[in-house]
């Protein structure tokens, strides 16, 4: 409620009463980390998403943050891009007839 009305420090108030009801829960981490960002405290932020990273591992959305945070490069970006259409051009025209070939 109060992170719509753009309230960061009451919200900050009540995210810090839900962590100590319940300090292993990684979606309240990143809840504060998002506030922190908010707020502009960027280092901040970065600490308490490494904090959540530590108790969701598998969320991918903290990663990418950190990484933003920490001004890298997102992991995709180290992968070749393939042009898919251009591929699907240079095919036979024979396949584009019907006829394939398994």
């Amino acid at each position: 409620h109060y992170l719509a009305k753009k309230d960061y420090k009451k919200a900050k108030v009540y995210i810090d009463q839900i962590l100590s009801l319940a300090p292993f829960n990684g979606r309240f981490w990143k809840l504060a980390a998002q506030v922190a960002e908010l707020s502009g405290d960027e280092q901040e932020a970065l600490k308490l998403f490494q904090k959540a990273l530590h108790y969701s591992p598998n969320d991918h959305d903290l990663r990418k943050r950190i990484r933003l945070l920490e001004k890298k490069p997102e992991l995709s970006s180290f992968f070749p891009t393939t042009d898919v259409y251009a591929l699907i051009k240079k095919t036979n025209a024979k396949d584009k007839e019907g006829k394939y070939d398994w």
